[in-house]
This record gives C-alpha cells, sequence and structure tokens, in this order.
C-alpha cells in the first residue's frame, strides 16, 4: 500500500500512465474521463428514479487525500473542470 500512496503523492499535470498495451496515456485524460463517467453515472441514477434535476443545479465534490501536495490537489481540480 506504501508504493499506492507514494504514487498518489506526486501527481502533475506531465503524469503519463501506460494502457493495457503499454502506451502511454496522459494522466489528465484518465483522471477527467474517470471523473465524466461518475458523474454521468450519478445523473442517470438520478434520472432513472423519476427525478429530473437540472445538472447545473447540482453540486459535486470531489475530495482528495489530505497528505495530497497542493500540485495533486490542482491536478484533480483541473481534471474536474474538463468534466
Amino acid at each position: 500500500m506504501k508504493f499506492v500512496t507514494t504514487f498518489f503523492k506526486s501527481i502533475n499535470r506531465i503524469l503519463t500512465i501506460d494502457d493495457i498495451s503499454g502506451k502511454p496515456v496522459p494522466a489528465m485524460k484518465i483522471f477527467s474521463l474517470s471523473i465524466k463517467y461518475l458523474k454521468d453515472h450519478c445523473l442517470k441514477t438520478i434520472s432513472d428514479r423519476g427525478f429530473l434535476p437540472n445538472p447545473e443545479d447540482i453540486k459535486f465534490v470531489l475530495t482528495v487525500p489530505a497528505i495530497w501536495n497542493d500540485r495533486s490537489k490542482q491536478f484533480m481540480r483541473e481534471a474536474a473542470i474538463q468534466v
């Protein structure tokens, strides 16, 4: 678990993550797509249950570990803004 904690402490804009074929992909793209999926899934679930909220009326909160440095937190803000 120590490796995972160390890895996520050093997230930055130039970080790449290898895809299943070994090709490097920008981490920003992966994080943005992951956040988008969670947002879309949330809105779909709410809609499926009979509520049709205006997405502009919903406040989403994205939390990050307190041990992350400011650069890593900013990375997550930027990924969320892209969504």
